[in-house]
Order: structure tokens, then sequence, then C-alpha cells
């Protein structure tokens, strides 16, 4: 079976312990939308299935992180679409800056829609951060390979799952670093809600290597 590839977000903190190779997991929150009939997991006390949204071990992720493009270079070539009544990709080279440090110049074939929404950004004279969620695949430079996915309560996290998280010691603990970040991005007091995450082991791919 082919490897799937899905998007997933990281904030800029982690984008940056994802380069220095520092982080090798990432939980996620479960949802009522993972429970499907054909799901692999199950949790003790429920009679529902469970499917982890961003895929099992085999299948890869690509990064989507805060950007902005400063510079948008010459439209390269582009295809028509079968009437020939607008372009449909668009072959261009970009340079791109990411907030979590480091820039390249990518030449990529993109969509209409994400051909304007690039070009707009670089023309934009305040130039601001564009969020992860805005990220196009084809100027994407981390991809995860997933080795291992399992379902657990948030606080099983050991001490080394949270270094691997990207966690540095604080207090004394690399977990009580974790609890911290688990809550900037969580909100207040999600951490001693304790709920049942899905963690991602991966390997990381930097398919476009960071500049020397």
């Amino acid at each position: 079976m082919t490897p799937k590839e899905r998007p997933i977000l990281f904030c800029t903190e982690m984008v940056a312990a994802l380069r220095n190779g520092d982080k090798t997991q990432t939980r996620r929150l479960l949802k009522p939308a993972h429970l499907k009939k054909d799901g692999a997991f199950t949790i003790p006390g429920t009679n529902g299935n469970f499917s982890p949204p961003h895929g099992m071990a085999g299948d890869k992720l690509w990064v989507r992180e805060s950007f902005k493009v400063t510079k948008c270079g010459d439209l390269l070539s582009y295809t028509h679409d079968t009437h020939y009544t607008h372009y449909t990709h668009y072959t261009v080279e970009y340079k791109v800056e990411y907030k979590a440090g480091g820039n390249q110049t990518v030449k990529a074939m993109i969509d209409s829609i994400d051909y304007y929404q690039l070009t707009r950004c670089a023309g934009n004279p305040a130039n601001k951060w564009r969020p992860n969620l805005h990220m196009p695949k084809q100027i994407c430079r981390l991809f995860l390979n997933l080795i291992a996915v399992r379902l657990e309560r948030l606080h099983d996290i050991s001490e080394a799952d949270a270094k691997a998280e990207g966690a540095v010691i604080e207090d004394g603990s690399y977990v009580t670093n974790y609890k911290r970040i688990w809550e900037e991005i969580n909100g207040q007091g999600s951490w001693d809600d304790n709920p049942w995450v899905w963690v991602y082991v991966f390997t990381i791919d930097k398919r476009i290597p960071d500049p020397s």
C-alpha cells in the first residue's frame, strides 16, 4: 500500500525543535470525530474503534509552519485547464522565510489559488507572517516519517517521552516543561483534564536542507 501524506500543524517553538532534531514525538487530542467503524484502536471501557487522523506507521506528514514570502520570481511556466479558459498550474520561484528561522528559494508548481495567495503575500508592504494553517505543501521544508502510533492518557508521558517531544529541563523535569508547552497550545487547565491523546513517533526528513 502506498504511504499517505497528510499535513500537520506545528507552532514555531516546536518547529525549531524539529529542525534541531530534538523532537521525534507529538501528542494530539483524541476527538469524537476519530470514532470509526474500521478503526484499529480501542479504549478500555468503551465499545468504539478509533482511527488516528494523521495516519499510521509507514505514512508521512508534511509540516505546516508560520512563513512569509519575501520575493516572488518570474512565472516560469503554466498549464491551462481542458477548456483553455484559465490557468490551472504555475511554476514559480519564491523566496520564503520561516518564522522558526531559515529561508529558502523554492521553485514549485502550484495551483491558481496558491499562486494568487503567495503573490499577494509577496506584494504586501506589511509582509506579515502567515499562519501555519495557510502554508501550501509546495513550500514545506520538513516531512515526518511515522514509525509508531498509539493511544494513551496525557499523564502517561514519561521523562524520556517529554524530552522526545522537544521539551527542556524545567525545575528538574522534562515533563514540567512539556506541561507548560501543552497548556500554551491547548489552554490553561487542559493538562489537568488528562485527556486521551494520539502519540505519533517519527523520524524527520528535511527535503529542503537548511542553508549552511
